[in-house]
């Protein structure tokens, strides 16, 4: 499960993860120096074990902190290539994926830890121009990422890995909508909330994917964008964001419908 936030225009994810009684911590983090504020952080669960780890990027830089029990540590990286991190995810395998864009905004910025190093790895969403703004990580080790196709401008970008390999994934959306958060709600299905843009004016949007594909659900805060997601049930869920007056709003799903 993942919490997502973003900012207008760009959207980035925050993943959050579930606790037990007594949990056990090896974090990661990533902070946002510029702006003094933390981007992202995930939790994985392993057996008895959690661990949550979140990246972050300052001046184009991205900083990675582990979380030791007791305190956390700057880990030494290879990613400083210019991009920022804006969402982190992890599978129960302890794979961590963290997704952003260069500052320059060319293309997606997709980075991967293997138990050892964090590593850029290819962006699996083609040509130039889409942020990746969020990430989250499911059953089975799937992955789910979203985020904003500013080329054409076109739908959201989406892709899905399946444990092996990335696939980018249709997103049946107008264009120059966008996606800033995704989650997986337990049990396995997975949302992605942002913004749809058509003739001129804004709406929430809300995607579920149904095994195949990402179908659009009816959100009824129309004339916002949507920045946070997260479930604790398949029928109870949260997503948050902001009007275009800048007010805050909050979405519940009760399984059958947001509201």
């Amino acid at each position: 499960m993942a919490l997502t936030r973003s900012e207008p225009s760009r959207r980035h994810n925050a993943p959050v993860g579930a606790a037990r009684a007594r949990p056990i911590f090896p974090l990661w983090a990533i902070v946002w120096l510029v702006l003094g504020r933390a981007r992202a952080i995930a939790v994985a669960q392993r057996g008895e074990q959690y661990y949550a780890r979140a990246p972050a990027c300052c001046a184009g830089t991205p900083l990675v902190f582990r979380w030791n029990g007791s305190r956390w540590s700057r880990l030494s990286t290879k990613l400083g290539n210019g991009s920022y991190l804006s969402g982190v995810a992890i599978t129960s395998a302890g794979t961590a994926w963290a997704v952003g864009s260069p500052v320059a905004m060319i293309t997606g910025a997709l980075a991967k830890w293997n138990g050892t190093a964090w590593s850029w790895v290819k962006d699996p969403v083609a040509g130039s121009y889409h942020p990746l703004n969020g990430i989250a990580a499911g059953p089975g080790g799937t992955v789910f990422m979203v985020g904003t196709n500013n080329n054409t401008p076109g739908p959201p970008v989406s892709a899905r890995w399946n444990g092996s390999a990335w696939k980018t994934v249709s997103v049946s959306a107008p264009s120059s909508s966008g996606l800033n958060a995704v989650a997986f709600a337990p049990g396995g299905s997975a949302w992605a909330a942002g913004v749809a843009r058509s003739g001129g004016g804004v709406q929430t949007l809300m995607m579920r994917w149904n095994g195949k594909a990402w179908t659009r659900i009816t959100s009824p805060a129309g004339g916002g964008e949507l920045y946070g997601l997260a479930f604790s049930a398949s029928n109870y869920g949260w997503a948050v964001g902001t009007t275009i007056s800048s007010k805050t709003v909050i979405l519940h799903w009760n399984g059958s419908a947001w509201s």
